[in-house]
């Protein structure tokens, strides 16, 4: 009953996302970009400012995040090495298996699960890895067409980054929001996670099969298999607090970002093999989340 409690209501919403996609002749992009700019940005600037992680746990999440992304990346490096399948295909499976959709899957899961502390750490990730996404990921997409400095850029500008950046600066100062602003904050943010959801559904529906049949499923057992492994291996390595650990390894399960066929559209990174890995891993994370959810709990 506990899964079904957790899971089903995601299903729910995704499922609304996509069916209602074509019949209404919605833009997902819109929607997306509406969620990205304003109502994450007050999640995270609500929940830095309830201050509910300790500095400490935040930093071990922020090493889990870089440590879980780099020994990530040796391993899907290494297997497309096994394989020969050249530098485009490494670059497409790069930011199909190392970047997971921490935020439109993983948060909804992790609050129906742990509640308001789950999120509260699930939060932190998700900023530690957007900022990854917006740096490392660019550089990965358009290996040879961009350099470290403009690959930098986006992060400037991250909406995330930014929303981080103001609250926590707001909370070194001590000073309390007035209620004229923490209220709008506080219902954008309680409206997050229904929008990342119905968000993931419009964007599915967009999304098609393509590409080899040997690589998308290569990258899907690393993504669902062998990332969330690697994601409590790490949290071993760093320490975090029990609870923080099931969350990030929840999080490092879930499957592909859909912003990486996204990244991969922007700089010709082998879209057709990212939104298949993409497609296949949030099919298949029905049946290996909902199990994975039950060994953790």
């Amino acid at each position: 009953m506990g899964l079904l409690n957790n899971v089903v209501p995601v299903l729910i919403l995704v499922a609304a996302g996509w069916l209602v996609r074509r019949p209404l002749n919605l833009d997902a992009r819109l929607f997306a970009r509406f969620t990205l700019l304003v109502l994450l940005p007050a999640m995270i600037f609500h929940s830095i400012l309830r201050g509910a992680v300790a500095a400490g746990e935040v930093a071990r999440i922020a090493a889990f995040a870089i440590l879980s992304t780099l020994v990530l990346t040796g391993v899907t490096v290494l297997v497309n090495r096994l394989w020969r399948w050249g530098p485009d295909v490494e670059s497409a499976l790069l930011l199909a298996t190392v970047f997971s959709n921490a935020v439109n899957y993983g948060f909804p899961i992790i609050y129906f699960a742990w509640g308001q502390p789950g999120l509260d750490r699930a939060v932190i990730f998700g900023i530690c890895q957007g900022l990854l996404m917006s740096t490392a990921g660019v550089y990965i997409a358009s290996r040879g067409k961009v350099g470290w400095r403009q690959a930098l850029r986006p992060a400037a500008t991250n909406p995330l980054f930014l929303a981080t950046l103001v609250g926590f600066t707001w909370r070194a100062t001590g000073l309390t929001l007035p209620d004229a602003l923490a209220r709008p904050v506080e219902l954008a943010a309680g409206a997050a996670i229904p929008m990342l959801l119905l968000v993931l559904g419009l964007q599915l529906a967009d999304t098609r099969l393509q590409g080899a049949k040997v690589q998308v499923a290569t990258a899907a057992l690393l993504r669902l298999l062998v990332a969330p492994a690697v994601a409590w291996a790490v949290t071993l390595v760093v320490g975090v607090e029990p609870l923080t650990a099931r969350v990030l390894t929840l999080q490092l399960a879930a499957p592909t970002a859909v912003v990486t066929t996204l990244l991969a559209i922007e700089y010709g990174c082998r879209p057709d093999l990212v939104a298949s890995v993409t497609l296949t891993t949030t099919v298949l994370s029905l049946f290996t989340v909902p199990g994975l959810l039950w060994l953790l709990h």
